[in-house]
């Protein structure tokens, strides 16, 4: 019998459930690369793009009074914050640094 290929584990971090989900998929280097990859290929910015036309489009598409066109914009703001969590998720905020010379003066 041939020897059988070793099999790669996923090296995902034990769960912790005071982790925001942000901070899981953080915490895996393999899944930041894959996504910042995938984000800026031009399929996906391709691919956004149609999609929100789409659904901006579908949004709008049976307005009738005042209250459907609100509901439609929250609608393609929320679609758009969306696509902005989606696009910024492997994204860490910078810590900030501590200017010696940021103390008032008294």
């Amino acid at each position: 019998m041939p020897p059988q290929p070793e099999t790669k584990k996923d090296t995902r971090p034990p769960f912790n459930p005071n982790q925001s989900p942000k901070q899981r998929f953080t915490s895996v280097a393999k899944w930041i690369g894959d996504h910042r990859a995938m984000v800026d290929s031009e399929a996906f910015s391709r691919a956004i793009d149609a999609a929100l036309l789409q659904y901006q489009q579908e949004a709008t598409s049976n307005i009738t009074d005042g209250n459907g066109a609100g509901s439609a914009g929250l609608r393609i703001r929320g679609a758009i914050e969306f696509v902005r969590v989606l696009k910024n998720l492997s994204e860490t905020p910078a810590a900030p640094t501590i200017r010696p010379d940021d103390n008032l003066r008294h």
